[in-house]
């Protein structure tokens, strides 16, 4: 890495410059508020493969100002309010839609980097479960919930994607919907939803609302996944010689299939057996 390498992108706002190198991410703060509220520290580098988001806030329409927030993989403390920003030491202030949009833009630079070069080899995609407000993407060692939507982005304040490692899931909350959606919602060290059922859910920046039945049982065949893959990662010896209730349950709902078009079980039939084996 030589002294005079240039910047790939580079955005300015109103209390600092983020600089993206190929390997880092520089954040150069500047303004008497930086040092007044974050000490003299005016500089904070980041390896571009620990990068796990940005967490950006759009500046509302009246005035106040918005922010970006990086955090490093694996770390799921929210990101400050609009007040406690100008406090924080991996914030950025955003004067306006234009520095948001400039933001995400560089987040999208990350990725390219981070696809280019830090994926390892055995980090696959194994499988994909579309929500009504986004989709869920396991890999063999993370889990990655894409939003879509504006509602979505002005409840969670994300930049869109949440990325959780397999070993740092807690828990895994599935509610079937009903009267009103339902949702898949994971627990991680860091990570507080202060609300409760849907209306905390459609806030929580790991969580993907559910519309349907249909999409309910999918995301049940993920949790039985991401089950599989947790009780494997905590305790790889014992389960290594005992079979994957996820590859069980799939085998038995693809003999299901089988049944119904040929016409062995009826409709009703099937969905009593499926219920069954989803249970």
């Amino acid at each position: 890495m030589g002294i005079d390498q240039s910047p790939i992108f580079s955005v300015s706002s109103v209390d600092g410059t983020l600089k993206l190198y190929e390997d880092r991410l520089e954040l150069r703060r500047k303004g008497v508020a930086t040092k007044v509220f974050r000490g003299f520290t005016n500089l904070n580098v980041y390896q571009v493969s620990e990068i796990g988001a940005i967490k950006i806030t759009d500046p509302p329409m009246w005035g106040t100002r918005g922010s970006a927030t990086i955090r490093l993989a694996g770390d799921h403390t929210p990101a400050p309010s609009r007040n406690t920003a100008v406090k924080d030491q991996d914030s950025i202030l955003l004067a306006s839609k234009n520095d948001a949009d400039a933001m995400r833009e560089l987040l999208a630079h990350i990725r390219s980097l981070q696809a280019q070069s830090s994926v390892k080899p055995n980090d696959s995609l194994m499988m994909e479960v579309v929500g009504a407000d986004g989709n869920v993407l396991l890999f063999n060692n993370r889990v990655v919930l894409c939003h879509k939507g504006v509602l979505s982005k002005i409840n969670r304040r994300s930049d869109g994607t949440s990325e959780i490692r397999i070993r740092d899931i807690t828990g895994i909350q599935l509610k079937r919907p009903g009267t009103t959606k339902g949702y898949i919602q994971f627990s991680a060290p860091g990570h507080t939803n202060l609300q409760q059922g849907i209306w905390g859910a459609v806030q929580d920046e790991l969580s993907i609302t559910i519309a349907n039945n249909q999409q309910f049982d999918q995301f049940r065949l993920l949790k039985l996944k991401i089950d599989d893959l947790r009780d494997r990662s905590v305790n790889p010896a014992v389960v290594a010689s005992s079979p994957s209730t996820f590859s069980y349950v799939a085998d038995e709902l693809e003999k299901l299939n089988s049944l119904q078009e040929r016409r062995i079980l009826s409709q009703q039939e099937f969905e009593q057996q499926k219920a069954k084996l989803l249970s």
